[in-house]
């Protein structure tokens, strides 16, 4: 493995940050990118969804007559900005103009999603090109473009159309005025996703071309996008309804996507108020979106679609007796994503940002600390365990059995990688740590599949290099690893770890 200049790295990430208006262009496989479905046309279902001193809203009041919105829960933003109303506060732009943007709201998304590792954002146009929806998109790529001049971390726009003639009013509107900037590019081209490429076919007809080149399509890097059970990895996903996660979708003999939504249904999440559908999936406290993230860790591909954020409203297509809602019902039975006021709070943004930072690493045979801990957590006699700036992982010992560890499913290939190296510093008493590990094939933490090493108290950082390859169970694919920083000195004190490696070169 080549060696790394550390600072020489973080002073390349910190470039990355700072000069965002590099375009970002995705020439080849290998690079994993997250984004996440965002809807746009909350100035319309705010109008249409007043009732009393605010809006609709399935947690406090009546359901609306057909064909009003009803809102599952408040935005955190709408309570604690203003009068803490949905109604004056969660509008896209303001006094009916785009060309006015919330600011405080776009800005408040686009700090949570880039903090999250979320690398651009997916715009919901499948409806069509109705002026309401566009003028969100128009608001939202306006402040973007100020963000991005501006250097803020601001995630880049792909829209999603429904069709040709949907596409043909983005260009016009979006593509044709603001900045080649705020766009993502895959292949060279504006990555574009389209629910109906073919309009003689349904969104979810297999038939529909997967890769459309025809028309304006060929402008772009298309994706025919649509979900459910009707995908099956035919096409790009946004959401799925199956207890087992779909394949993949292919391209060029690679995985290239898949999705992981909160919550999902095969057609209402209710159609009475008060039961939900028999197909209808909810949040299970986050159980289902870690199924699906779980098997894009394993799988790895190039990008992953996250469902959903800024998606807050559902339309009744029944009547006030019996209400029928489509994509969200309450708390349980919505997909939002965004921190709320009240029930769930932040749970479901912080097990995303969680999530994503797993996916990304997944399979890379290494943790550096450049920005964050990197999924490692504390097990048993260690305390305040944190990123430390400068990048490093840093935490006290308690007791004779202090252990960290790594996240779980690391998806790391053995095969050739003879060596662990860690660089690290202590100050305690202890002369000898404890490596232990499980893999796929073998998930029970034993013996036989730890070693120990020498290590000495030092006030600067020493490599240490473990030769694995005699170990029992050393091979097949790495799932977790643990740490025992006092292994069997009941010392007390303090400790450091520039970074750890897994790798086949000596001295790497």
């Amino acid at each position: 493995m080549e060696k790394i200049n550390k600072q020489r790295v973080r002073n390349w990430i910190m470039a990355i940050v700072t000069v965002v208006t590099v375009n970002v262009t995705v020439s080849a496989q290998g690079e994993r990118y997250v984004t996440i479905f965002y809807a746009v046309w909350s100035n319309e279902t705010i109008q249409r969804s007043l009732y009393g001193s605010d809006v609709y809203n399935m947690a406090s009041t009546a359901y609306s007559p057909y064909p009003q919105f009803n809102w599952w829960g408040k935005p955190a933003y709408a309570a604690s900005h203003g009068d803490g109303t949905i109604k004056n506060n969660y509008l896209m732009y303001l006094n009916n103009d785009p060309e006015q943007p919330n600011t405080g709201l776009i800005d408040y998304h686009a700090d949570l999603l880039s903090q999250a590792g979320v690398d651009f954002i997916t715009l919901d146009l499948t409806n069509g090109a109705q002026q309401h929806i566009v003028n969100g998109a128009k608001a939202l790529c306006l402040r973007y473009q100020w963000r991005i001049a501006h250097q803020y971390p601001t995630p880049k726009i792909v829209c999603w159309v429904l069709d040709e003639a949907t596409l043909k009013a983005v260009e016009k509107q979006i593509f044709e005025v603001y900045d080649e900037e705020i766009f993502f590019n895959y292949l060279g081209k504006k990555l574009l996703l389209i629910a109906k490429p073919d309009t003689a076919l349904i969104q979810g007809d297999s038939k529909q071309p997967a890769v459309p080149v025809n028309g304006r399509f060929r402008h772009y890097s298309s994706r025919h996008c649509w979900g459910l059970s009707a995908v099956k990895g035919s096409c790009w996903s946004f959401k799925s309804n199956t207890a087992i996660p779909p394949p993949a979708f292919y391209y060029e003999g690679k995985p290239e996507q898949m999705a992981a939504a909160v919550a999902t249904q095969s057609t209402y999440m209710t159609t009475d108020g008060i039961n939900a559908d028999q197909e209808a999936i909810g949040r299970q406290k986050g159980a289902f979106f870690n199924t699906y993230m779980e098997a894009a860790k394993t799988v790895q591909p190039t990008f992953l679609f996250i469902h959903s954020w800024n998606e807050w409203a559902a339309q009744n297509l029944g009547s006030q007796a019996a209400p029928h809602f489509t994509d969200l019902w309450k708390t349980e039975y919505s997909a939002d994503i965004e921190p709320m006021s009240g029930g769930h709070g932040d749970q479901y943004y912080q097990l995303m940002k969680t999530k994503i930072g797993e996916f990304k690493r997944a399979g890379r045979p290494g943790w550096e600390f450049l920005s964050d801990m990197e999924g490692w957590t504390a097990v048993r006699q260690v305390t305040g365990l944190h990123w430390q700036a400068g990048g490093y992982l840093s935490g006290n010992t308690s007791g004779a059995s202090a252990v960290i560890q790594s996240n779980d499913n690391l998806s790391i290939k053995l095969s050739g990688k003879r060596y662990l190296s860690i660089r690290m510093k202590h100050n305690s008493r202890v002369k000898r740590v404890k490596i232990s590990f499980i893999t796929d094939a073998d998930r029970e933490w034993g013996q036989l599949k730890s070693r120990e090493f020498a290590v000495r108290p030092n006030t600067s950082f020493t490599g240490y290099q473990i030769d694995m390859s005699g170990q029992p169970g050393w091979n097949g694919i790495l799932r977790r690893i643990r740490i025992q920083l006092s292994n069997g000195s009941a010392a007390t004190g303090h400790f450091q770890i520039d970074r750890i490696r897994i790798h086949n070169k000596k001295n790497s």
